[in-house]
């Protein structure tokens, strides 16, 4: 789970991702993976989300445009970190790691790009 001050983003178990608005409502809901959500982040302005999952599955997009990046990794990603001035950077950039994998950045130019480990 993570907050923002616009809305609150809760991961389960079952893979999916529920944005709740502040009266608790359910305003979006997203099927990431059909397993376990391991980590969520947000970048400040709350208009793009990473996801990762127990399937080694990595997901960045935009809450509100069709921007999407996506990796699958062979093993458990346990972290995910959007850079907090992800919307406003010409160079999209976020974080992801898992026990087989050291922390991996991932830096792009239209949702297209290089990663590097640390």
């Amino acid at each position: 789970m993570t907050v923002h001050d616009k809305f609150l983003a809760l991961g389960t178990h079952y893979g999916k991702v529920y944005l709740l608005d502040v009266q608790g409502n359910i305003t979006q809901k997203f099927d990431i993976s059909p397993v376990k959500i391991n980590q969520i982040s947000l970048d400040e302005s709350g208009e793009h989300m990473g996801v990762c999952s127990e399937d080694g599955k990595v997901q960045v997009f935009g809450l509100y445009f069709g921007e999407e990046f996506h990796e699958t990794f062979d093993c458990p990603i346990k972290i995910v970190a959007v850079h907090p001035h992800f919307v406003r950077s010409s160079c999209k950039q976020f974080v992801t790691g898992g026990k087989k994998v050291n922390a991996v950045c991932r830096h792009r130019q239209s949702l297209r790009g290089s990663m590097f480990a640390l």
